[in-house]
C-alpha cells in the first residue's frame, strides 16, 4: 500500500510539473495594410506555455482603418519553439495556420474563408513582457501585427477616478493611482495627515476629452509659522522631519511592499518602457507670502527598488535608469500651460537598468516649505493630461552603405541618387531608440520607411525618391556611322548577340566610336 501512494505522489508530482502555464495580457496592437499602418487598439494576447513550447492566441481580432472595421478571427499560432538566454525567452516560428471564426456569430469574419495561411511569428518574453510581431499574408493584403505587453502609462493620467483617503477619523479625496498626505507614512504622518491637500476640480485644460482634474493645494500649519506643500505622487508620501527641508520627508516607491491605498492598488506605477519625455498640465497659482512662487515636477524612472525623492545624501541609488525634472515652473498667468520635459538616460547609462516603475512627485512649491503661510490664499496647482511621450522619429538613413546628407528627424521626404535599384536591406536606419520598430517597403523606386514608437502608438513615415545613375558600360557615346561592328549593348551595359533587338541598342565600331540606337 505504501508503495501504491509513494506512486501516485510521484504521478501527481509529475503531472503538475508538466501542466500548462497560461498568461493573458493586454497589449497594444500596431496592425500594418501593406506598410501602412491602420488604427492602434489594446487587445489581451494569450500566451501557453506547455513543455518548452508556446501557444499565442489573438482572439475576436478586428482590424480598424480610418474607424472602419475588418473582422478577421481568431488567430492561434501553436507550437512555437522557444529558447531562452540572459533572461530573454526567443519565440519563432513559420508555419501554416488557418484563422477561426471569433466568438461573436452576428459578425461576417473573413480569415475562415482563407483556408490555410503561411504566418511568420517572432518575439521575445523578458521580464514578462510580450513583445511580437506576426505576419500574415491576408488574401490581396499584407498584415503585420506588432505586440507589446509592456505598461507605458501611468494609471488613471487623466484624473478621471477618484477614491477615499482615510487616516484615523480624517477623509479626503485622492486620484486612483496618485497619493497625497492622507495616505503618507512615516514616524510624524499623525501630525500632517489631518490635512487636505487634494481636491476634485472641474477645471480641466484645453482640448481635453476629461471631465476632471486635480486640485492640489498647501496648508498653513503651526499658526500660520510654516507652510505645507501640496505634494502628489505616484509613489507614498513618508513625514519624517519637522524640518521641511529635511530628506526624511520625501515620496519612495518599493515594489517589495505590499501595502495598498484606499482603492486597493499598490503605492507604486509600473512602468516597463523608455518614454523620451512626458507632458502634463498645469494651472498655477503662487498664494501670499510665497517665497518661492515656483512649482515642482519631477519624475524618476527605476528598477523598483527602493527609491526615495528627494535622495538621502548618504545613500547611493544605482537603481535609476532616467529622471526628467523642472523646478522652475512659474504661474505665466495663471492660465493653463503644457509642460513637457525630456527624460535624461545618458547619466544613469552605467546603472544598466531596465525599467520597472515611475515614480513622479509634483509639488506647488519647488522648496519644501517654502509656499504660502495663508490659510486663506493657499498655493493652489492644477493638475491635468499627465502623459509619457515615446517618439517615432529616428536619427539618420543610409542608402546602399550612404549616409543622407543633412537629415533632420523632422523632415520626412528626401530624394537620393544611388548605383544600382535598391532592395529592403539596403535601408538602414540610425534609431533615436532601440525599441523603436522599421518597418521598410519599395514601390515604383519611392522607399517608405516607416518607423512605430516603443508603445505602437506613433507613426512617423520617411518617403525616399530614388533616382538609379544611368550606367551604359560604355564609355563615349556619339552618333558616328562606322561599317565595321565589334560589339552591341543594351541599355544597362550588357554585351548582345549579333543581330539582337532591343528597345535601346548601343554599337561600339572599330575606330572606338559608338552609336545609339532607340527602335
Amino acid at each position: 500500500m505504501k508503495k501504491i501512494f509513494t506512486l501516485l505522489s510521484m504521478a501527481i508530482a509529475f503531472s503538475t510539473s508538466m501542466a500548462q502555464t497560461t498568461t493573458d495580457q493586454e497589449c497594444a496592437l500596431a496592425v500594418l495594410l501593406n506598410g501602412n499602418p491602420a488604427d492602434p487598439q489594446q487587445k489581451v494576447v494569450t500566451t501557453i506555455e506547455d513543455n518548452g513550447k508556446y501557444t499565442l492566441q489573438l482572439k475576436d481580432f478586428i482590424l480598424y482603418s480610418q474607424g472602419y472595421p475588418m473582422p478577421v478571427g481568431t488567430i492561434t499560432v501553436e507550437g512555437v519553439d522557444a529558447e531562452t538566454a540572459d533572461g530573454i525567452t526567443t519565440l519563432k516560428t513559420t508555419q501554416d495556420i488557418t484563422i477561426a471564426s471569433g466568438s461573436d456569430e452576428s459578425q461576417m469574419w473573413l480569415g475562415p474563408s482563407l483556408g490555410p495561411v503561411p504566418i511568420t511569428l517572432y518575439g521575445t518574453i523578458t521580464n514578462g513582457v510580450l513583445k511580437a510581431s506576426l505576419d500574415i499574408p491576408f488574401g490581396a493584403l499584407q498584415i503585420n501585427v506588432f505586440i507589446n505587453s509592456a505598461a507605458t502609462q501611468v494609471g488613471n493620467s487623466g484624473f478621471e477616478d477618484w477614491h477615499t483617503a482615510t487616516y484615523n477619523k480624517t477623509s479626503s479625496d485622492e486620484p486612483n493611482r496618485w497619493h497625497s498626505f492622507m495616505s503618507c507614512g512615516g514616524s510624524l504622518a499623525d501630525a500632517v495627515a489631518g490635512n487636505t491637500h487634494t481636491y476634485i476640480s472641474d477645471d480641466v485644460r484645453p482640448g481635453t476629452e476629461g471631465t476632471k482634474s486635480v486640485k492640489l493645494q498647501s496648508c498653513s500649519v503651526l499658526v500660520g509659522l510654516v507652510s505645507a506643500n501640496g505634494t502628489l505622487t505616484t509613489g507614498r508620501l513618508n513625514a519624517g522631519s519637522m524640518e521641511a527641508s529635511n530628506t526624511a520627508n520625501h515620496s519612495f516607491i518599493d515594489m517589495s511592499k505590499t501595502d495598498v491605498d484606499g482603492n486597493g492598488d499598490p503605492f507604486y506605477s509600473i512602468i516597463e518602457g523608455r518614454p523620451d519625455s512626458l507632458v502634463v498640465w498645469l494651472k498655477f497659482h503662487p498664494g501670499a507670502k510665497n517665497s518661492n512662487p515656483q512649482a515642482l515636477v519631477s519624475a524618476v524612472l527605476t528598477d523598483g527598488t527602493f527609491y526615495q525623492d528627494p535622495e538621502d545624501a548618504n545613500t547611493t541609488y544605482n537603481n535609476v535608469a532616467a529622471k526628467a525634472y523642472s523646478n522652475t515652473i512659474e504661474s505665466n498667468g495663471e492660465v493653463w500651460q503644457r509642460i513637457s520635459l525630456p527624460f535624461d538616460y545618458e547619466t544613469y547609462d552605467a546603472n544598466n537598468v531596465s525599467p520597472r516603475a515611475l515614480l513622479v512627485t509634483i509639488s506647488t512649491c519647488a522648496t519644501p516649505g517654502g509656499g504660502s503661510k495663508s490659510s486663506s490664499d493657499p498655493d493652489v496647482l492644477y493638475i491635468d493630461d499627465f502623459s509619457l511621450i515615446y517618439n517615432s522619429t529616428i536619427n539618420g538613413i543610409s542608402v546602399c552603405g550612404k549616409e543622407i546628407a543633412d537629415f533632420d528627424p523632422n523632415t520626412t521626404a528626401y530624394e537620393v541618387e544611388v548605383e544600382k535599384t535598391p532592395v529592403v536591406s539596403d535601408f538602414v536606419c540610425t534609431k533615436a531608440r532601440e525599441e523603436q520598430t522599421v518597418n521598410v517597403t519599395i514601390e515604383d523606386n519611392v522607399a517608405n520607411i516607416l518607423v512605430m514608437s516603443e508603445d505602437l502608438k506613433s507613426f512617423t513615415t520617411y518617403t525616399i525618391n530614388i533616382k538609379v545613375k544611368e550606367d551604359t558600360g560604355v564609355d563615349t557615346i556619339n552618333t558616328s556611322v562606322d561599317k565595321a561592328v565589334t560589339n552591341t549593348y543594351g541599355i544597362n551595359g550588357q554585351l548582345l548577340p549579333q543581330g539582337a533587338k532591343a528597345p535601346v541598342v548601343i554599337r561600339k565600331y572599330s575606330d572606338g566610336t559608338v552609336k545609339k540606337s532607340v527602335r
